[in-house]
């Protein structure tokens, strides 16, 4: 993949070092962005402080690059004793994605997800249908219906529904690979821990009135969480 970037030097000289992309410390994560990122002086000196990644560049995308991947090693390397103590919180939470999606089955807007999703007869389970599809189909109609009635839960600092974006691509990837009890719902406690943290600091009323913050920080959560119970 291929991706041409021109942009004006918001921080820092017109410089090889500071074009775009910017990767990583350890080369996991590659960034291209527009944009100005306000607060990137103070991310710059909490993770220099941390020890966690050297800086090359005086841009404020190399920042992004380095705190997504700090926060990606942090989830992994949460011990599973320390996530155990959640597990019974995040049982109730499948069980309330579930409830939300057989209840939302038969809406229009469901029928819809699960006619456009590839069959596969390998694949993932579509909730409360006979039809199994290619993974990420199946994860797509599975959310479809957790959010058919907005009835599912929400984390409020983030204004985020977690739940609709973690569960349905945890489930879709337990029926592709071999995945442990624990390690399913370790990952579900990163990917909400995750989500609601982000959320936290990126959701504004303003950036809320813009945005659907679920939109936002989801992608994020469901990453998290599949990496996670796939010790990636």
């Amino acid at each position: 993949v291929f991706v041409g970037h021109t942009r004006w030097a918001t921080h820092g000289g017109k410089s090889a070092r500071n074009a775009h992309p910017h990767v990583s410390n350890r080369g996991l994560v590659a960034v291209v962005h527009n944009g100005i990122i306000e607060n990137h002086a103070e991310l710059r000196k909490s993770l220099s402080s941390s020890r966690c990644c050297t800086f090359y560049s005086d841009t404020d995308t190399e920042v992004v690059a380095n705190a997504i991947e700090a926060a990606a090693k942090v989830a992994q390397e949460v011990p599973l004793a320390t996530l155990a103590p959640h597990f019974d919180k995040a049982r109730i939470c499948l069980t309330d994605f579930y409830s939300c999606a057989f209840e939302a089955a038969g809406l229009p807007w469901s029928q819809q997800a699960e006619a456009v999703a590839e069959p596969s007869p390998t694949g993932a389970t579509i909730i409360g249908a006979a039809k199994r599809a290619v993974p990420g189909d199946a994860a797509f109609a599975n959310a479809v219906r957790g959010h058919g009635l907005v009835r599912e839960d929400m984390h409020p600092g983030s204004i985020a529904h977690l739940g609709i974006v973690v569960w349905p691509a945890l489930l879709a990837a337990a029926q592709e690979h071999r995945i442990s009890g624990a390690d399913f719902l370790a990952g579900a406690v990163v990917g909400y821990e995750m989500g609601g943290r982000l959320g936290r600091a990126l959701v504004t009323p303003e950036v809320a009135r813009l945005f659907r913050p679920t939109g936002l920080v989801g992608p994020v959560a469901a990453a998290a969480a599949v990496a996670r119970a796939l010790r990636l």
